[in-house]
């Protein structure tokens, strides 16, 4: 996914998906106002200045989920078809994540082991476990990795890999999202002239509906 880049005038480098999203709702309503705003002379000047930035907007909805989070520490806040890396890395683990679910039944019927479990720490990882009595079916290809009181825990070539793809995953979709969240936000920075004629001609709009409401309730006339 690239961008299409205007030059960068806010470098501020502190927004969270949260902010972008943000941006994005505001920018939403800027053709609602501009239809009420049009017809009132008086407000014609900060009118004029508004920018709904679509390209900005359609931009940000396409990338962030809606709900996205106030910090970069957990991934998931881009939408699937955004970043077709992303999407290829997401597929990769949830295939690595499907084959060790299936892994319980696949390896019980295959070892005539009824009570095998698969396990998961963050000491050795994923493991299988099978108890004493059952340790003569053990099949050749388990590794033993660990020893209790009722029971013993391996591992298998098979699931050390796919364990590897899983946590790898985990790291490497964090990075991509953040290096895709910058890019999207030197983006936005791209448009910063527009969104901030755009937000003080908000401010305007914002004072003068303020005024009038507190005319409308207090019966203010003006004076001759």
């Amino acid at each position: 996914m690239g961008f299409d880049r205007g030059p960068i005038v806010l470098e501020g480098g502190r927004a969270t998906p949260r902010d972008l999203e943000q941006i994005a709702i505001a920018l939403s309503a800027v053709g609602r106002i501009k239809a009420l705003a049009g017809g009132i002379a008086p407000l014609a000047a900060a009118d004029s200045r508004l920018d709904p930035c679509r390209e900005t907007a359609e931009t940000i909805g396409r990338a962030l989920r809606d709900d996205a989070p106030t910090n970069l520490n957990k991934s998931g806040f881009f939408r699937p078809g955004f970043s077709a890396e992303l999407d290829g890395v997401i597929a990769t683990s949830a295939h690595a994540r499907e084959w060790v679910a299936e892994l319980e039944p696949r390896e019980r019927e295959r070892t005539g082991i009824p009570s095998l479990k698969v396990g998961f720490n963050k000491v050795f990882g994923y493991y299988l476990e099978v108890t004493h009595a059952n340790t003569k079916l053990v099949p050749s290809d388990y590794i033993r990795k660990q020893t209790l009181t009722n029971a013993e825990r391996y591992i298998t070539p098979d699931l050390k890999e796919y364990e590897t793809l899983i946590l790898n995953a985990e790291e490497r979709i964090l990075q991509i999202e953040r290096r895709l969240f910058a890019e999207l936000s030197q983006y936005v920075a791209g448009y910063g002239d527009r969104l901030l004629g755009t937000a003080a001609a908000l401010a305007e709009l914002d004072v003068a509906a303020a005024l009038a409401e507190a005319a409308a309730l207090n019966d203010y006339v003006r004076p001759v």
